[in-house]
């Protein structure tokens, strides 16, 4: 199965709730970016990877383990990836390879699980896992169990750029509930979006308040994007831009050692 990663191309933190889980309203988009996930039935669970993952130590191993601990099938599976999405990127890669070990498990072991069961076993798993189930474009809110459909948005000429190492995303929350600096971007977003208008005016990350980014962003400004934002917790920024010229034209402008730059589109 190809595993899509993910953008936010919005993301509001507007809560907490009383087990220290910050509540989010974003709107999610999947992007030609994938991971190759190959699951064969098996014993146990083991997985092979094309980087080097501990077998019990990371989300996928997870997502099995919560499948068959929801189904109570006596049962295992060999996991084979083959990663492209870059690690701890903010762009979801270890969740869509969850994601779809868990669809392929269900499929494998016949089990039919309804879309609601599958997210019940997503949702223990991580926060992004339910709706990398399907992707596309979606609002998702809560800890990411409420998941609205939204109007497909096609095409979208991007670059994923990567140039910093991953900040903790604990650490980033804690920053933030210090700041209180609310955007809210998604629900003007979502108008607009729904209105067919210029939706991608309203790109917002209230994780930008406390991991700016700006030297890189003040970069890809020069380049003539449509837009910028950040993507999850960071650290990678994705650019729209009008056409594959002007993408293709940023990214050679963008080259910079030790920059991971990765070509994509809307899916």
């Amino acid at each position: 199965m190809k595993a899509y990663a993910k953008i936010n191309l919005t993301l509001d933190i507007i809560g907490q709730r009383a087990d220290g889980y910050h509540l989010l309203d974003s709107v999610m988009q999947t992007v030609s970016l994938y991971d190759t996930v190959l699951v064969y039935p098996d014993s146990d669970i083991k997985i092979d990877s094309s980087i080097n993952i501990k077998d019990t130590d990371n989300i996928v191993y997870k997502a099995a383990k919560e499948f068959f601990a929801f189904t109570k099938i006596d049962g295992g599976a060999r996991i084979s990836l083959k990663k492209n999405i870059p690690l701890s990127a903010g762009l979801g890669g270890g969740s869509s390879d969850a994601a779809a070990v868990i669809k392929e498990l269900n499929r494998i072991y016949k089990t039919n699980l309804s879309e609601k069961e599958l997210t019940e076993i997503a949702l223990k798993v991580g926060a992004d896992v339910p709706f990398l189930l399907k992707g596309g474009t979606a609002r998702v809110g809560g800890i990411g169990e409420k998941i609205t459909p939204l109007p497909h948005i096609k095409g979208g000429y991007i670059l994923l750029i990567k140039e910093k190492q991953k900040a903790s995303t604990k650490k980033l929350y804690e920053k933030f509930d210090k700041m209180g600096k609310h955007e809210k971007k998604t629900e003007d977003f979502c108008r607009a979006l729904k209105d067919n208008k210029d939706y991608f005016y309203f790109l917002g990350n209230d994780f930008l308040s406390v991991e700016p980014q700006q030297k890189l962003i003040e970069e890809i400004n020069k380049t003539n994007p449509i837009a910028v934002s950040l993507s999850g917790s960071g650290p990678t920024v994705f650019a729209v831009y009008k056409s594959g010229y002007f993408r293709d034209k940023a990214k050679d402008l963008l080259k910079k050692e030790g920059r991971t730059i990765i070509k994509a589109g809307f899916i």
